[in-house]
Parts: structure tokens; C-alpha cells; sequence
């Protein structure tokens, strides 16, 4: 699927989405993350149709999710990133997503609720999931930014949406 990033600024839908989210965000904040932005997820146009199902699960999980035209699709969501482990955290209705990219392309990807695993070598990119809590999936998203450090990988310090949008496209294609 086609999916469109977009940074987000205005006041009133970045104060939404911090309100529906502010738990967990505030758990992050514990673990040293810090706000990185708003951003939305904007569904091919006439999304409304293709996906009605995908829309009204997210309404129902409480997504900060409207419709856009052409009937588009777009979900928006806060992202946090924590600079000491170079790590980006994704919160939504379904958990939250730690994102780590390293300086040679290598993306490190853990989920805290049922997803996709992913275990490609020849893109450099691994997903673990589980359902677990917030702290265990943080803990052992730390433990393989170790051991992948161990294997002489270093993390990419230089944060910025435009490598988020790279790394969760990776993640899509997969």
C-alpha cells in the first residue's frame, strides 16, 4: 500500500493526539524520550472505501483518525525519539514501535503486540514482535541494539523525520 507521510503542526491536532496518547508517552518519557513531532499517515486516495473495515477498527481503538479528500484515509499519531540509544518511538492504538537505524543501513524494528516478524539479511532489516509491556519491549529493543553493537554496528545519531519516513517504508515493503 502507498502510504504518505506528513509532519504536522497544527495546534489542535498535535494537542489531540498528545491527549489520546499522553500514557504511554509519559511512560517513554521515563525511559529519556523525548517529543519528535506529530506526524500522519494519509491512505491512497478513496481509502474510505478500500479500507471502511481499517477505519472503523481505528475509531473504535480511539485513533486520531479522519478522512481527507478525495475520502482518504489519515491517521496521526505521535513520534519520540531517544537520543542516547538512537531510537525512535512510534505510539499508537495498537502499542508502540522502537525504531534504530545504524550507520550501515542496518534497521532494528520491535513491536510490542502481535506483528509481522521480519529477518531479511540482504535488506538489513529485523523485526521482533510480541505481545508484551511497554517496559519489557523496551528492554529487549536495548538488548539487541546491544548486541547488534557488539557486531561492530554503530548507531546513526543523526535524527530526523525524512529517516523515520525511510526506515517505517522499509518496514511496509518487507
Amino acid at each position: 500500500m502507498n502510504i504518505e507521510y506528513r509532519q504536522e503542526y497544527e495546534p489542535e491536532l498535535t494537542a489531540k493526539v498528545r491527549a489520546r496518547f499522553a500514557d504511554e508517552m509519559n511512560r517513554l518519557r521515563a525511559f529519556g524520550f523525548s517529543d519528535f513531532g506529530c506526524y500522519s499517515e494519509l491512505l491512497p486516495n478513496y481509502s474510505l472505501f478500500t479500507h471502511f473495515i481499517i477505519f472503523l477498527l481505528a475509531k473504535a481503538n480511539r485513533e486520531i483518525i479522519r478522512v481527507e479528500s478525495p475520502l482518504r484515509l489519515v491517521m496521526s499519531q505521535p513520534l519520540l525519539v531517544q537520543r542516547e540509544q538512537s531510537t525512535y518511538a512510534l505510539v499508537f492504538g495498537m502499542g508502540v514501535k522502537f525504531y534504530t537505524l545504524f550507520t550501515d543501513g542496518t534497521g532494528l524494528i520491535s513491536a510490542n503486540f502481535p506483528s509481522r516478524l521480519i529477518q531479511d539479511m540482504q535488506r538489513k532489516l529485523y523485526k521482533y514482535a510480541q505481545p508484551c509491556s511497554l517496559d519489557e519491549c523496551w528492554r529487549a529493543h536495548q538488548s539487541e541494539i546491544l548486541s547488534f553493537q557488539q557486531r561492530g554496528l554503530q548507531l546513526d545519531v543523526g535524527h530526523s523525520f525524512e529517516k523515520y519516513v525511510a526506515i517505517s517504508r522499509r518496514e511496509e515493503l518487507a
